[in-house]
């Protein structure tokens, strides 16, 4: 079968700056582009999970939080068996209708976003209603590792299991997952946006911004936390930051259900990490070091922990080695120095938690303006001015006193 891809998904030139933040910004690309690799006409939806056929029902009605979270152990069991099935090409259609057809009978590409190691992020817009959302494409023939098929696995998983739960539309959330021979597409609702890495490369971020930043992102960790889940990949690359400077969280290949979990290895950058990430002994309390860690090049532009060695990096890390003497520092205030060193504790049990954070005093109460010191005037100066102010005061008084004529008196 001779498909055209430009038949089955006409390009848009459009120069709209919308970034998913899961892919670094330098290896963003735009324009028009080859997707001949996409047009496959042997589609089929995610194959469902061994233990529980109706769980292959990703984006099945809204359940509650509660209802959901019992399901968690079944969940977490079932997800390396459906790895296992995927990797035996073991393909079965599910029962619902929107995920029964195929990726292009209901989406069409427009717009090439950002690409990475295994996966490329695309704007799409939906045939029926010509709502426009946002796709990643992941090539399983990229795959290195049994470990980027589970990771894949686990975000389609973790995305559709977030829309069951009703969260904040803040978080990215999955309308539409399926696969075909070479591909998992991931459809979910696009952010107006760029990632918070592309805007400190560009831009400085004002201490106000910075905390309707952090305010927000914490909202969101906060409302994850409540369901026992942690994003456990929390950098400047998978925080969406809008014009309005709220957050939208992204990228949920190492999120996880807190409560039981078993260590695995995980892809996320080591400078955001903390020392119970490098322990192998990840809790609730490692997202909020990570927003630490952000908080603090928010302000000052560079990392608190640095090294071209890993193994050296580990260690600063690990004897919680920084400081605020960068001179970007001088301009902030003692109370957010405070906010960002309580999130950077060592302790993950002193440290505080997304909750706390919210209540801290620097959220609730603006920054007061940096005293500046005047320069004193020499002596000689203030004589001077104070002689010129008197001059211009007299000459003021002889104007007011100063009698007027009129036309006939004159004559």
């Amino acid at each position: 079968m001779n498909v055209s891809a430009t038949d089955l998904y006409p390009v848009v030139q459009d120069l709209t700056e919308v970034e998913y933040g899961c892919c670094s910004s330098a290896e963003m690309v735009f324009g028009s582009f080859s997707i001949q690799d996409l047009a496959n006409p042997n589609a089929m939806p995610i194959s469902p999970s061994p233990r529980n056929g109706s769980r292959n029902n990703y984006l099945s009605p809204r359940l509650s939080p509660r209802s959901v979270l019992d399901r968690e152990k079944s969940l977490i069991d079932s997800l390396d068996e459906r790895a296992n099935k995927d990797r035996e090409g073991v393909d079965e259609m599910t029962r619902r209708d929107d995920l029964n057809s195929r990726f292009e009978d209901t989406f069409v590409l427009t717009r090439q976003i950002c690409s990475c190691r295994i996966s490329t992020v695309w704007e799409c817009v939906d045939r029926s209603t010509g709502v426009r959302r946002c796709v990643k494409v992941v090539d399983r023939r990229k795959f290195t590792s049994p470990q980027d098929e589970d990771t894949t696995l686990n975000e389609m998983s973790m995305l559709s299991l977030l829309r069951e739960c009703n969260t904040s539309p803040n978080i990215i959330q999955a309308e539409h997952l399926s696969q075909d021979q070479h591909h998992f597409y991931i459809v979910t609702n696009l952010v107006e946006g760029r990632s918070l890495a592309s805007f400190v490369l560009q831009e400085r971020m004002p201490a106000d911004k910075v905390r309707l930043f952090a305010k927000s992102l914490l909202e969101n960790v906060a409302e994850l936390h409540s369901l026992g889940i942690g994003h456990f990949n929390l950098n400047p690359e998978n925080v969406i930051l809008r014009p309005d400077f709220q957050v939208s969280l992204c990228d949920f290949g190492n999120a996880a259900f807190v409560e039981g979990m078993e260590h695995r290895s995980r892809q996320s950058k080591l400078a955001y990490s903390s020392p119970e990430d490098i322990k192998k002994m990840p809790d609730f309390a490692s997202d909020l070091w990570s927003i630490g860690v952000m908080l603090y090049v928010c302000f000052c532009y560079h990392l608190p922990f640095r090294d071209s060695s890993r193994a050296k990096l580990k260690a600063k890390i690990c004897r919680h080695s920084y400081d605020f003497s960068s001179r970007h520092w001088n301009l902030v205030s003692r109370v957010a120095k405070q906010f960002i060193s309580s999130l950077l504790h060592p302790d993950p049990q002193i440290r505080m938690t997304a909750q706390e954070a919210l209540n801290h005093p620097w959220l609730a109460v603006p920054d007061k303006k940096p005293k500046v010191k005047r320069r004193r005037r020499g002596r000689l100066m203030e004589q001077v001015l104070g002689r010129l102010k008197r001059q211009s005061q007299h000459d003021s008084n002889e104007l007011k006193t100063t009698p007027t004529f009129s036309s006939n008196e004159s004559g």
